[in-house]
């Protein structure tokens, strides 16, 4: 890839699955590292592979859950809107 072309995602996932595949060919075919050092470069190209993604734009960080005592109050003031209107159309 030049320089200023920014990675597919297609070519993150490729390129991570590759690195994936060799590991995987070390560890179980090849008997080249223990089940520790297996373990460990294989979650970490993983994590590399998201944290690319992400800084590339592929991926969004998801928005934290909100707190339920605020959504308790979203759906009370919504649950007394409708309410209302519905005593509107009943009177």
């Amino acid at each position: 890839l030049s320089e200023d072309k920014m990675p597919t995602e297609k070519e993150i996932k490729t390129n991570h699955k590759e690195i994936h595949d060799t590991l995987t060919e070390d560890y179980y075919k090849n008997k080249l590292m223990s089940k520790e050092d297996f373990d460990y470069l294989h979650g970490q190209n993983w994590e590399d592979m998201e944290a690319k993604l992400i800084a590339e734009g592929h991926l969004t960080i998801p928005e934290p859950p909100r707190d339920l005592a605020e959504i308790d109050a979203d759906l009370d003031k919504v649950s007394a809107e409708i309410m209302e209107l519905l005593r509107e159309v009943h009177s």
